[in-house]
Parts: C-alpha cells; structure tokens; sequence
C-alpha cells in the first residue's frame, strides 16, 4: 500500500469529465429536475449532444432512427438512460485510442482494450436485463469502466504498466498477479478515479472490487456481475485487456440468486445479439468495425 499511495501521489492530475457531466449527474439528483431542464444542459455541449443523439439512434437501444432531438432522447432513454449514455460517450472520448509503434502500444493495443470494456459492459447490461434488474444502463457504465485505472496507469505511470505487462508476456502471469509483484493495483486507481468524478458507489466499488467481491456489500450484486462479465468477455475472445487469461469467478460470485441458474444458451445468445449492436460504441472507440461474430 505505501507503494500504491507514492503512485497516487505522483499523479497529480486525475482525468476530469466534461462540465456538463458533472452538472448533470447533479442535476438528476434533484426529484425535481425535468426534461427541459435536462435538455437545456445538454444543449451546451453540442459535441456531446451529437453522441447522445447517435446512441440514442442506435440499434443497442432499440430506437433507431427514432430520436430526432435531445428532448426525444431524455424521455425515451429516460433520466437514468441519459446519464449513463453520456457518461460513456465522454469516459470513451475523455481518454482516446492511445499511440502506435512502440513496446507499450504492442502489448497494451488500446483499440483491443476497449473492444474488451464495451464487452464487458455489454455483458454486464445482458445479465442485468436477463435478471430483470431496475437499472441495466448503470450496469453497462460499472462494465464499460472496470479496468478504467489501467488507462490511468497508461497516461501517468506508463513504466509502471510496462513492467507489469512484461511480467505477463514474459513469465505468462495474470495482470492481477503481475500487478501484485509490482506493488500496483490498476483497481484501486480506477475506484479512486470513480470517486473524484463524483459517480456513486454502485459504480466506483464493482471498479474497485471486480477482483475480489464482497459479498456482503450493498453494492455486491453488481460487483459480482462486473465479475462474472469480465471472465465472460474474455471466454468469448472480446477484445483485451492486458494478458489472455479467463480469469476465475468467486464461488460467491458464481452461487448468487439469478446467476447460479442462468440459462448460458441464452444468455449467449443475448450477449452475441447486443454485442453486434454494440458496434456504435465501438466506432466511439477509435473506429473498430465491431460487425463480426465475438470470439
């Protein structure tokens, strides 16, 4: 831990969302927000309004060609919807697809990573909605932000993230355990970074936790899905996220009410179907076609 705090301490500027982002998570908090509250703040950002408006006209949502206005957009995503389909759309934007050509780039391809972190988010949104849970969008943003710290790692503490990614080229080791050796943790970063932004806790603890849930928190069922979702995405080949292991779901993990009788054929079927949709925040990404099979 002493080497985990020196390592916050040399990063002293965390990435910070857009502004607008910031007052809109404030906004939603008020019971008495309204739509034309909602669509007036949007309306000052017009690069991300224009996202917002391509995502709500995706096929992942299920409105496609529909939305023809920031208005449409806030009553059919719904408040909640809306929060979180901006959120994504910025966290993506906010850190881009990193550089080409050298050692870091070739074991850390970012384009693959976030292949990985849509994947995972989708995941996460396909077992929430299979489970009938009341917020799946807010599972697909815990999802897509998972490993979020290993970009942090990427941007300010890049030796860092080379020696571990060495560790597990060269002596075929988990990120987690290559992690350990180096006395770093990519999911303690991307919690801290989760809390800055102000996100609550049913997001920064499933980043913080994904590794090792807690089953008794009140935020276990969604770390748990982050979980089971990550070793999900990695089983069906999407994308990468630092080594290629599939890494091992908690007996806790795997015995929680809904996931110990999941119907796998299914819910394949549903990822496989959502992923192909997917391809929107894909293109968001940095251009990935995303139209092929998983896997």
């Amino acid at each position: 831990m002493s080497r985990m705090r020196e390592l916050i301490g040399r990063i002293r500027n965390l990435p910070t969302l857009p502004v607008v982002i910031a007052k809109l998570t404030r906004l939603l908090a008020d019971p008495e927000t309204s739509v034309k509250r909602v669509t007036r703040l949007l309306a000052e950002d017009q690069a991300l309004t224009a996202k917002l408006l391509k995502l709500a006209n995706s096929a992942y949502y299920g409105f496609a060609g529909q939305v023809a206005s920031v208005s449409q957009a806030v009553v059919m995503l719904g408040f909640g919807g809306v929060r979180d389909v901006a959120l994504s759309a910025s966290v993506i934007d906010l850190f881009g697809s990193g550089g080409e050509g050298d050692e870091l780039s070739e074991l850390f391809p970012v384009d693959r990573f976030w292949e990985h972190s849509i994947g995972v988010g989708v995941a996460c949104r396909a077992l929430a909605r299979s489970l009938r849970w009341p917020d799946p969008e807010e599972a697909f943003v815990a999802g897509l932000l998972h490993d979020i710290g290993k970009l942090i790692m990427l941007q300010h503490t890049p030796g860092d993230l080379l020696r571990v990614l060495r560790l597990c080229h060269d002596e075929g080791l988990t990120f987690v355990d290559a992690e350990a050796r180096c006395d770093v943790s990519h999911a303690a970063l991307g919690r801290l970074l989760v809390e800055q932004w102000k996100l609550p806790e049913r997001i920064s603890e499933p980043v913080g936790f994904h590794h090792q849930v807690r089953p008794k928190r009140a935020t276990a069922r969604v770390t748990a899905a982050v979980q089971f979702a990550d070793a999900f995405a990695r089983g069906r080949g999407v994308g990468r996220s630092g080594d290629d292991f599939i890494p091992r779901v908690q007996p806790e993990v795997a015995e929680m009410p809904g996931i110990d009788d999941l119907d796998m054929d299914v819910y394949i079927e549903r990822f496989d179907e959502e992923m192909r949709k997917a391809s929107v925040f894909l293109e968001l990404a940095g251009g990935l076609q995303g139209e092929g099979e998983p896997g």
